[in-house]
């Protein structure tokens, strides 16, 4: 989980609040790669984690997000516009639950959060139960993490 960026995107705060995350569970030794995407800002982020975690530069992948996303609608649609697709346009939300919740692990995961996001009282529960958890962890006791429902998968 990472902390809410305040204040502007530059690639020296991006790497500050990410600095933090890796140092906190002590993973920069297994680090030799960043995915992002083609922001220019992105570059520069790379050469201050590279100082300021001592590891070494090796190699910056693009678009990854991108490529994952393609790879989840595959697994769960199918190649181009599936029957299944067709069917979740065309039908009421209880059948839509029932036909994502046979597509695994991600159709449950999108039925998770489009139950929370129906409601206003469990968008409530979700952002108290958040708080509860974070103000345990001091890296994360300001982060306010919100959940997208159908924003792409």
């Amino acid at each position: 989980m990472l902390p809410r960026l305040r204040g502007s995107h530059t690639a020296e705060n991006i790497a500050t609040a990410l600095a933090e995350v890796i140092k906190k569970y002590q993973f920069n030794y297994k680090l030799s790669y960043l995915i992002t995407n083609n922001t220019t800002n992105n570059d520069d982020l790379y050469n201050y984690l590279s100082q300021s975690l001592l590891v070494p530069k090796k190699e910056r992948l693009r678009c990854a997000g991108h490529i994952i996303n393609l790879i989840i609608k595959a697994l769960i649609y199918g190649k181009g516009v599936s029957k299944l697709k067709r069917l979740l346009i065309s039908t009421s939300d209880q059948v839509k639950f029932d036909l994502m919740r046979q597509k695994g692990f991600m159709g449950k995961v999108h039925n998770i959060v489009k139950y929370i996001m129906q409601s206003a009282g469990r968008r409530k529960d979700f952002a108290k139960n958040q708080l509860n958890t974070c103000i345990e962890d001091k890296l994360f006791n300001y982060t306010e993490l919100l959940l997208i429902k159908d924003g792409g998968v």
